[in-house]
């Protein structure tokens, strides 16, 4: 009673200040219901009077990864340091006590012109290549500097020799192996015809010798 009389006695006072006021009861909940909805409606009114929020477009553009191109630095002492998103990737993917696997990352490596590049930059032999954590010694492949053609696997194009000798070479090999000792350079030449029964014994070319009567003597100068 005593809180009641108190409020009773200041409503008027903040009422004429604009202030609403409620009797509210812990024990009883009275005044509570009122007390609810007007909080709400104060609320509600809050939200009205402010400015309506701008709908935000949201844009997601994916920025794109070039992983395909690399670059080749010259260091210390004639090294060299190869960056890029693909050769560092594959060398954290290379198991270096496979030898295989290191045949492998060598010919990624070149398909991509790592090789050709650090030839260009002035690598030689056995100077130093670092790749992400990794250095070891340079040794080109046998088609640097050329187009690369990968083969099968567990195939080593590198190995491969693609010279053929020609017919007309291997015939003069054999016409020098042929050669009688004493007529090198221009005189008569002697061969051995070997595709001919009684192979072995020597064989005048047209031309080379004198030429003979029907009686088989060789013509004289008579003078």
């Amino acid at each position: 009673p005593e809180a009641r009389d108190l409020a009773e006695l200041v409503r008027p006072d903040l009422e004429s200040r604009g202030v609403q006021v409620f009797s509210l009861s812990a024990v009883t909940r009275e005044g509570l219901r009122a007390f609810t909805y007007a909080v709400a409606e104060e609320v509600r009114r809050h939200r009205a009077a402010q400015p309506r929020p701008e709908a935000t477009r949201v844009v997601l553009r994916p920025v794109a990864v070039d992983d395909s191109g690399f670059t080749v630095e010259p260091g210390a002492e004639g090294s060299y340091r190869v960056r890029g998103a693909k050769p560092e990737r594959w060398v954290r993917q290379t198991d270096f006590s496979n030898p295989e696997a290191v045949g492998y990352l060598a010919d990624r490596l070149a398909r991509i012109g790592v090789e050709d590049e650090l030839v260009k930059r002035g690598a030689e032999p056995g100077c130093v290549v670092r790749i992400g954590e990794i250095e070891f010694e340079w040794q080109p492949t046998l088609y640097a500097g050329e187009e690369f053609v990968p083969g099968s696997r567990g195939e080593d194009h590198r190995l491969e020799t693609t010279s053929r000798t020609r017919a007309a070479e291997r015939l003069a090999a054999r016409k020098a192996r042929r050669r009688l000792p004493g007529q090198a350079g221009d005189g008569p030449e002697t061969a051995v015809d070997e595709t001919r029964p009684g192979s072995g014994e020597a064989r005048a070319e047209a031309g080379d010798l004198p030429d003979q009567d029907e009686s088989g003597d060789t013509d004289r100068d008579q003078t």
